[in-house]
């Protein structure tokens, strides 16, 4: 089954976003409603901006210069007026434009709390694990392969197990949320392994089979590494170019780590509760090679694993 990450800049939009260059601004530590953002390499050579859960600018080559474009909730607002629109490469002004822009934009409240929040800070974090990517979604030729890669028998197997139970202790499985292919977090550990990060509200109810979501990309992403590997080490050797990484972290080995993380806070007593009895039952449909769900949590600021 082809499988493919093609998140890795071309030589070009490097040099768009080295330093002193076109788009070199969108590298710096902007803030917006609170929340620091992060700047994302995406396939088809773009550059999106982020802040929370929400995309607050994308870039890209053309033939013309660079496009600078966002959701028509940006674009509207009077602060967005300089800036969405083709620049060329040695054009001035594209710093102060910026800087107007996100010194004004009015961005939902629902996109920056709660799981936004989450996401913002584990993304800014340099420790356990050095974030290399959000929204990881492998590419397939069609969504019923995409469908399929989901769904090894192991996993079929755990979500039958975590049904009965729920029967059995009574309490209702709580539903997939929105967007539940898309793994929330990539990184690079200390020891190089890809770690796979499953991010949640400490008080949302899917905290509780957050495992069960984090065995399906696991499955996923052990068949499907192999292959990804060069395409993953060259988005991170463009992330260590672009200080978007720390020169010192490591190269991808190969071998993967699972956790799952969430805000300042915790579960409730009952809800971690159900949360370990399902992480033991996914325990024992890992694939070779994986021995645990890490569960990690955020104490003012620090990673602190649970």
């Amino acid at each position: 089954m082809t499988a493919r990450y093609d998140r890795a800049p071309s030589e070009a939009l490097l040099a768009l976003l080295a330093d002193g260059a076109l788009l070199s601004p969108l590298r710096r530590p902007w803030t917006v409603a609170g929340l620091p953002l992060d700047l994302q390499l995406r396939e088809g050579d773009q550059v999106h901006l982020y802040c929370g859960l929400t995309r607050l600018l994308t870039a890209q080559p053309t033939r013309a210069g660079v496009r600078l474009r966002a959701h028509p909730t940006y674009t509207d607002q009077p602060c967005a007026a300089a800036l969405f629109r083709t620049w060329a490469p040695a054009e001035p002004g594209l710093a102060d434009a910026l800087q107007g822009y996100l010194s004004s934009v009015q961005v939902d409240p629902r996109q920056v709390d709660r799981e936004g929040r989450v996401q913002a800070a584990w993304m800014a974090l340099r420790a356990p694990w050095i974030p290399l990517d959000r929204e990881a979604v492998i590419g397939r030729a069609s969504s019923g392969a995409r469908a399929d890669a989901l769904v090894a028998p192991a996993v079929h197997a755990a979500s039958l197990a975590v049904d009965r139970l729920a029967q059995a202790e009574g309490w209702q499985r709580p539903h997939a949320p929105r967007g539940a292919n898309e793994l929330d977090q990539l990184a690079v550990d200390p020891q190089g392994r890809l770690v796979l990060v499953e991010l949640k509200h400490a008080r949302a109810s899917e905290v509780v089979t957050a495992p069960l979501q984090a065995l399906r990309y696991a499955w996923e992403w052990q068949a499907a590494l192999p292959g990804l590997l060069p395409s993953l080490r060259r988005l991170l050797e463009a992330r260590r170019r672009l200080g978007l990484a720390p020169a010192t972290t490591p190269d991808l080995a190969g071998d993967l780590r699972l956790a799952v993380a969430w805000g300042e806070g915790a579960p409730s007593a009952e809800v971690e509760r159900r949360l370990r009895a399902v992480r033991r039952i996914v325990h024992d449909h890992l694939p070779p090679g994986l021995h645990e769900v890490e569960l990690w949590s955020l104490q003012e600021g620090r990673p602190s694993r649970c």
